[in-house]
């Protein structure tokens, strides 16, 4: 996640969204709340937004019906050397009355209510939500949202990077987008990212 110097934003709000239903969905039911939490490494400046059991997890979201994703860094996929898996959640606006939707707020609510029964976890959690700039009384944080699609990709040989050994070493910092619906052939189970290496 890249932390914003000037408030907490919607655009950070709904990365917020993707990275948080991703610890709840996929790492809290399958590691100890500690180890859980301890693996959310994007808040303390990790170049991915996790690490747990040797692997590394990008975890990026997009409108429904978008297939472009954003890459920040030069390092952000890229493994070196380790497992690395990038999760696009494609997320959508949506009312309140929908019973599928919840809102950033609703859902720190609910993961602290998880990790609540240890109190170095939840100590933890407070800390990396605190360092994402996170600020609940923040309109963006009260959005409803509904994830509608969750997708999982292996980042291995031939994945669409941009790392630092292709580029001029005067070049210190880059962005760019990738086309998600031409990465197809990379398409993994989500379960297979932590059921494998725990």
């Amino acid at each position: 996640m890249q932390l914003s110097h000037s408030g907490f934003t919607e655009a950070e709000a709904k990365g917020l969204v993707g990275e948080l239903t991703f610890l709840e969905s996929q790492i809290l039911p399958r590691f100890d709340t500690l180890t859980s939490v301890r693996g959310w490494v994007g808040p303390e400046g990790s170049s991915q937004d996790f690490r747990i059991s040797g692997v590394l997890i990008e975890v990026k979201t997009c409108e429904l019906g978008s297939e472009k994703i954003t890459v920040s860094s030069l390092d952000q996929l890229n493994s070196g050397g380790k497992d690395l898996f990038l999760v696009v959640l494609s997320l959508t606006p949506s009312s309140d009355q929908n019973e599928a939707a919840f809102t950033l707020n609703e859902l720190v609510v609910r993961i602290r209510a998880i990790v609540a029964r240890d109190e170095a976890a939840l100590d933890e959690f407070n800390v990396r939500l605190a360092q994402t700039g996170y600020d609940e009384r923040h309109a963006a944080a009260r959005l409803y949202f509904h994830i509608a699609q969750i997708r999982a990709y292996r980042v291995d040989e031939g994945f669409p990077t941009v790392t630092r050994t292709l580029i001029p070493a005067a070049i210190l910092s880059l962005s760019y987008v990738i086309d998600i619906s031409a990465c197809t052939r990379f398409q993994c189970e989500l379960g297979d990212i932590c059921d494998g290496h725990q």
